[in-house]
């Protein structure tokens, strides 16, 4: 897996849990697993190696997203002060 996929998945991540909600992070999700989908099927990659790469893109994604939603939170919780 490129790793620059995983820094652009986490970017992302990042964005959604700071200004959107669930529903984006669900849209995300389905992306990134349709995504693996396609690929394990339209390469010669073994399926194991893409599933395993799917999951790293997954705790990626919802690692950034849980991030983004704590500074979201905090920097809500620092402007009612």
């Amino acid at each position: 897996m490129n790793w620059s996929l995983a820094a652009a998945v986490a970017i992302i991540g990042f964005i959604i849990g700071l200004r959107f909600r669930a529903p984006a992070l669900l849209s995300f999700t389905l992306v990134i697993v349709i995504g693996s989908f396609v690929a394990a099927w339209m390469t010669d990659v073994t399926p194991s190696r893409v599933l395993t790469a799917g999951l790293l893109l997954l705790l990626v994604e919802h690692a950034a997203y849980f991030a983004g939603l704590a500074v979201s939170v905090a920097l809500d919780r620092r402007g009612r002060s």
